[in-house]
């Protein structure tokens, strides 16, 4: 049996049990319930952030099942175009496609890539500099200098006020012609960046070089193979061939993701050099082999043509007598 307190009417709801009227507890716990059930709800603010993140996957993935469907499409009408004999409209939608491909990305890519060669050092003009002075330490000689400024001069006046980029072998050397081109170039300041790039430094012979220790082991690389042959305590020219593949690596993903300039600039060593050219014309073992060195402050033009492929336009020395090129890197 159900009784109502008195002096008040209560609906069925409200309605308390005899022994809810005996209890306080209870009577309590059912007024705090009838109040939260009539509260209304509201949403804190990790509730929206779950909620708004749940809206947002849930785009996503009807944004993915389109594209899906899209291209489900797209392959469905190409089947049915080439079951029809309607194949040449594919071909044409296929090759226009292909060429704005070609040209985005040609687009992207720098118009030249100019190799150099460092200045003449003082380990070139004086063999027994090594004995003494680290390899990366060897700065250039006063004619080094000059052979840089010249051919600064030389890129300024092939490139005018384009932009470029240059990478820099860590070597004194390197970059003391780097240097000494900005002075012979005059370059405008805000045409040009440049980026050290360890990846291009010259291959490493070993610490503190003997001459006559050297001769006997350049006489032992020239009849192993300059690619092969790997100097006590340093590298091959496998070694660097790595380093620079790494490198060309780098440089697509930049000019693939980045606002690329218009020419780059690579001032290196002559075996990386070398080894650069092989990496991107995809030569042997042998064609490298029959290469001359670069002579110092060289400079080695890549262009690119309209099929987005570099081509050489500077001719490179070969020697076809030789299995190995002259000694000196």
């Amino acid at each position: 049996m159900a009784y109502k307190p008195l002096g008040r009417d209560v609906s069925n709801s409200e309605t308390l049990t005899e022994s809810c009227i005996m209890d306080p507890i209870k009577i309590e716990r059912h007024k705090v319930t009838r109040k939260l059930a009539s509260r209304p709800h509201t949403f804190s603010t990790p509730d929206m952030i779950l909620a708004i993140s749940a809206a947002l996957l849930f785009a996503s993935v009807i944004i993915f099942e389109l594209t899906l469907t899209l291209r489900l499409l797209l392959i469905s009408i190409t089947a049915l175009c080439a079951y029809l004999g309607r194949r040449i409209i594919i071909f044409k939608l296929v090759e226009a496609i292909h060429n704005f491909d070609a040209q985005t990305k040609t687009r992207r890519m720098p118009k030249r890539i100019i190799l150099i060669r460092h200045g003449e050092s003082q380990g070139n003009a004086i063999p027994e500099t090594y004995m003494t002075v680290a390899d990366n330490q060897v700065p250039l000689t006063e004619r080094g200098e000059e052979q840089a400024k010249e051919a600064g001069a030389r890129l300024r006046s092939m490139i005018g006020d384009e932009t470029l980029r240059f990478f820099v072998s860590p070597y004194k050397r390197s970059w003391q012609t780097f240097e000494n081109m900005l002075s012979g170039g005059n370059f405008l300041l805000g045409n040009y960046t440049v980026r050290e790039e360890p990846r291009i430094r010259e291959q490493d012979w070993g610490n503190f070089q003997d001459p006559p220790q050297v001769a006997k082991y350049m006489e032992e690389r020239r009849r192993f193979g300059a690619f092969y042959y790997r100097f006590p305590h340093g590298e091959s020219g496998a070694d660097v061939y790595d380093r620079v593949d790494s490198f060309w690596g780098s440089l697509m993903r930049e000019v693939e993701f980045q606002h690329c300039l218009e020419n780059f600039v690579i001032v290196s060593h002559g075996i990386t050099l070398r080894l650069f050219l092989m990496r991107y014309f995809k030569w042997t073992v042998q064609q490298f082999h029959e290469l001359w060195n670069f002579e110092n402050c060289q400079m080695t033009i890549m262009e690119l043509d309209e099929d987005g492929r570099y081509k050489l336009i500077t001719p490179v020395s070969r020697n076809l007598m030789l299995t190995s090129p002259r000694p000196g890197a």
